[in-house]
């Protein structure tokens, strides 16, 4: 038994030309991926690099670190809190942090 040829995909009837490429080889399915992003900032009518940096996008090692420093900030709350004898007291700073949150 002889190995068989992979068969070749054939190009969808819509006539979009990434979709033939894909699965043939990685530098196809580059060429592939840089046409189908091609199309997409044509649509949005943006350049390709606010794809790659987009303004609004979250550091994952930024994000780690400012995740860190709230987790800090909220034991320190709580050890505070925990400090506070007057109950009455506590119930108003709950409600000082709650109402500040909903504002947030």
């Amino acid at each position: 038994m002889g190995s068989k040829a992979p068969i070749a995909r054939k190009p969808s009837s819509d006539g979009a030309a990434e979709e033939s490429l894909v699965g043939r080889s990685d530098v196809l399915k580059a060429s592939a991926k840089e046409q189908l992003l091609g199309r997409i900032t044509e649509a949005l009518q943006v350049p390709e690099a606010v794809l790659y940096n987009p303004p609004n996008a979250v550091d994952p090692q930024m994000h780690a670190t400012a995740e860190a420093a709230l987790s800090i900030e909220g034991a320190e709350l709580l050890r505070a809190y925990v400090r506070i004898s007057d109950p009455e007291e506590r119930r108003r700073i709950l409600a000082l942090v709650q109402a500040a949150a909903e504002r947030a």
